[in-house]
């Protein structure tokens, strides 16, 4: 990744725009999202006749790939020795939920699973997987299909003024967990729970392709340390809609004779070098006091 004569949105980091290392499917991508994603949001690095070369290479580079792609036998029953991992699974709430709809835990061949999201934050990607031991299924699993929610600091601040607290985080998983009330000290307490939930690897079957619903900075961490067969929830979803992000790729890319892939993200011929921008979770809780007419 990350050749000598790439001109990128990295670049752009360096002059103080603030953002993260990325990768980006720019061999999918329109011409001008091309351009506008490899320029880091900077319209006036746009035009770059670097970074329209650069484009249009990776897309004629897709253009030169043979049509089809063979997923036969992508998915395989788990092995024996994950058994007792699902049941436990298998018997948390979270979990218990999405096998209730129709999921099932599964081991994918990540290389072969196609990918909706046309760009992923690299660094933080890498990250996330730095402790599995490729060699044990289960140390795998912890981080495809975790058990637990991820333990992480949450910061945050009050403004007295709008009696408001406010909570951010740089994962999309931070959410409130339900309403709290109770005594503490001998006053009323009321509020809400908030935590970091569990997010499984999906992959969905759509329209007969397998497709990344969600866990993509893990797959491209484990992809890129060369671990490529792991557990994951998968399910069929028919033609029916797969409730994803509107920006994501359409139907018209994954659907197509050649598709952009997982390990696609790790190929400098249709994806590059990119900076994105800092992306926050944030949690507003206002408390109001109302005096109602009667």
């Amino acid at each position: 990744m990350g050749g000598p004569d790439r001109q990128t949105g990295s670049d752009a980091a360096s002059e103080g725009v603030p953002g993260r290392p990325g990768r980006a499917l720019i061999g999918w991508m329109s011409e001008d999202d091309a351009r506008r994603t490899l320029a880091a949001g900077q319209p006036e690095l746009a035009p770059d006749p670097a970074l329209i070369e650069h484009a249009r290479a990776a897309r004629a580079a897709v253009g030169r790939r043979l049509p089809g792609l063979d997923q036969a036998k992508i998915v395989q029953p788990l092995p024996a020795e994950l058994g007792a991992y699902a049941g436990r699974l298998a018997r948390s709430e979270q979990s218990a939920v999405l096998l209730s709809e129709g999921w099932q835990i599964q081991l994918v061949d990540l290389r072969r699973v196609c990918s909706l999201q046309p760009t992923i934050e690299s660094e933080n990607a890498v990250q996330r997987v730095l402790g599995v031991d490729a060699g044990a299924i289960e140390s795998i699993a912890a981080v495809t299909l975790p058990e637990s929610g991820v333990n992480q600091r949450t910061p945050v601040q009050y403004d007295d003024a709008r009696k408001t607290w406010l909570l951010s985080a740089a994962n999309a998983n931070l959410r409130l967990d339900g309403p709290f009330a109770g005594d503490v000290g001998g006053r009323k307490a009321v509020g809400f729970f908030v935590g970091v939930g569990s997010s499984f690897l999906q992959v969905a079957r759509h329209h007969g392709r397998y497709v990344l619903r969600d866990g993509y900075h893990r797959s491209f961490g484990l992809l890129a340390r060369g671990i490529h067969v792991v557990p994951a929830c998968v399910r069929d979803f028919g033609a029916a809609e797969l409730g994803v992000s509107p920006a994501m790729f359409g139907p018209d890319v994954y659907l197509g004779e050649r598709p952009p892939l997982l390990a696609d993200f790790l190929d400098d011929a249709v994806a590059a070098d990119v900076t994105l921008p800092i992306v926050q979770k944030l949690i507003v809780i206002q408390a109001l006091e109302l005096a109602p007419i009667r």
